[in-house]
């Protein structure tokens, strides 16, 4: 008995553990050059992500990301979005050999 609950331990920590997901906030900044060029149809162009913060669960992460664009929107020129990935996604260019 002590052996199946032990396999069964050993078999669901790595499911437990994979199914936790950190979030991490990423500011956009928006290509302003073109911006009058953006039709509302379309979203404007994000030029270059940085990584802000990393949060527990996404909506923590989105609570921060709607602070950090209303102290944006106030107090700087530059446009910038910003948008939680979880920890496993780099909105930056894709990394490869170039194939």
């Amino acid at each position: 008995m002590k052996s199946i609950v032990i396999a069964a331990i050993l078999l669901l920590a790595p499911v437990q553990a994979g199914a936790e997901c950190a979030w991490m906030l990423w500011a956009g900044v928006l290509d302003s050059d073109r911006q009058r060029e953006w039709s509302p149809s379309g979203p404007p162009r994000v030029t270059a992500w940085r990584p802000v913060a990393a949060y527990p669960t996404k909506p923590d992460c989105q609570e921060q990301g709607l602070r950090h664009q209303d102290v944006d929107t106030r107090y700087s020129r530059e446009v910038v979005e910003y948008n939680c990935f979880p920890d496993t996604v780099d909105p930056r260019a894709p990394k490869g050999s170039g194939r």
